[in-house]
Order: C-alpha cells, then structure tokens, then sequence
C-alpha cells in the first residue's frame, strides 16, 4: 500500500513558520498540517501517496521562518531525540 502521511516532532513555537513544502520536487504545502495538542508538535504531511521504494529515495524540503530555520529547534532534538536527529513516522490510509 502506498503512504500516505509522513509524521515529524516539531517545536510547537513553529507552527506558523512553515512557509513552503515539496516532496520529491510536488508542492505539498496544501497538505501540511502541524498539531499542537500534543506535549510535543508534529507536523503531518499527508496525500503523498508514496510506495515504498519512492519512499526510499524521496526527498522532502520545508522552507521554514526564523527562528525556527534552525534544524535543532525546529525537530526539537534535545528534547525528542538528542542533539543532530529526529524521529519521523509513516502511515497509510488503513
């Protein structure tokens, strides 16, 4: 089955600052959504409708705002992670 949403933490203070979003070269901004209900926030990317092996070379670019177009902020790594990484989750429709 193809994914269809693509999942990262993200620092809730960032919500307003993603201004532009592809996945593989596709403008997917339309599809972003960042939920803050949580202790941390995530930002879902969703209708990719990606198979595995397009999900194996895909390249996903978010354009985001100060002062969260910094890569530690904006994942939030200490907190989620550690310094230099992130998580990130995949889903499809069922």
């Amino acid at each position: 089955k193809p994914a269809s949403t693509l999942m990262l933490p993200a620092d809730k203070a960032c919500n307003k600052s993603i201004t532009a979003v592809t996945f593989n070269g596709v403008n997917v901004l339309g599809s972003t959504h960042f939920d803050t209900e949580f202790t941390v926030g995530k930002v879902r990317f969703t209708n990719l409708a990606a198979t595995p092996s397009i999900m194996a070379t895909a390249q996903l670019c978010i354009t985001v705002r100060a002062p969260c177009n910094n890569f530690e902020f904006f994942f939030n790594s200490a907190k989620v992670a550690g310094p230099g990484s992130f998580h990130y989750a995949i889903f499809n429709d069922n």
